[in-house]
């Protein structure tokens, strides 16, 4: 049980991971410790609330975090008010069940709102044609041993062909893993699951889980079914995605 902060114990330095860039923005991860002080949330929000030119996007990982000092609570008032300010691109994942429930227990989470479930990939997602895309879009970031491809409308193999998808998929599953995201697709055509599945099996041969599929809704995985490549496809969830961004931030320590 933790009652008060430790008198004699310095505040762990602030260590943000950038290095992870998409093709209008680069993104920074900041693993919080173990125990968090009042005086590191102090920090934290005043690195936050530093511009910078080069970091569009801040994620915050809670994954590690165990206990948050009661003196820190308040400190939560002012994330709350970055996390709410949308000229401020910051999102929080890893909050274990047992944090959420002791911040729960002092009104915390009511204080972050949505924001304190975590939904970074939303925020990794965003583009600003959003959903009401009529054409394909598309969004990626070049991690250390990942690559995100966020896909978005209308995707059909021309979409893919104009993007140049399969030359970039070949490339980069090289030597990554390469997750394709559909969760802001509006419309998946049976063409370009045909163009999506013989990239999957030709790297498959090399690496079982060289490409997988991430976001799909019923709809998606219904029309993978159709086509009959269901068997091919190797599709992960949430959790297994977000895992995978925080292992990414470990590279870099």
């Amino acid at each position: 049980m933790f009652y008060g902060e430790a008198l004699n114990v310095e505040p762990p330095h602030l260590r943000w991971n950038s290095g992870w860039s998409s093709r209008d923005q680069s993104l920074a991860l900041l693993r919080l410790p173990t125990l968090v002080t009042s005086a590191y949330i102090e920090d934290m929000i005043a690195s936050l609330q530093q511009e910078s030119a080069d970091i569009a996007l801040r994620l915050l990982d809670f994954s590690a975090v165990k206990h948050i000092y009661f003196s820190g609570h308040q400190e939560f008032f002012r994330l709350a008010q970055l996390l709410q300010d949308s000229e401020n691109d910051v999102s929080i994942l890893g909050m274990s069940k047992g944090l959420k429930r002791q911040l729960a227990a002092c009104g915390i989470i009511d204080i972050l709102g949505e924001e304190g479930s975590g939904d970074a990939l939303s925020a990794l997602s965003y583009s600003p044609q959003g959903r009401r895309m009529q054409g394909i879009g598309c969004k990626s970031y070049v991690m250390s041993e990942t690559t995100l491809i966020f896909l978005s409308g209308r995707v059909n193999s021309d979409g893919l062909s104009g993007l140049g998808m399969i030359e970039c998929l070949e490339h980069a599953a090289r030597d990554r893993t390469c997750v394709i995201d559909l969760r802001n697709v509006t419309l998946l055509e049976s063409t370009a699951i045909v163009e999506l599945n013989h990239i999957i099996a030709e790297q498959r041969e090399s690496r079982k889980d060289a490409i997988v599929i991430s976001g799909a809704d019923a709809s998606a995985r219904q029309m993978f079914h159709m086509t009959g490549h269901t068997e091919q496809v190797i599709f992960i969830d949430d959790q297994t995605f977000l895992a995978s961004i925080v292992a990414e931030g470990q590279h870099y320590e």
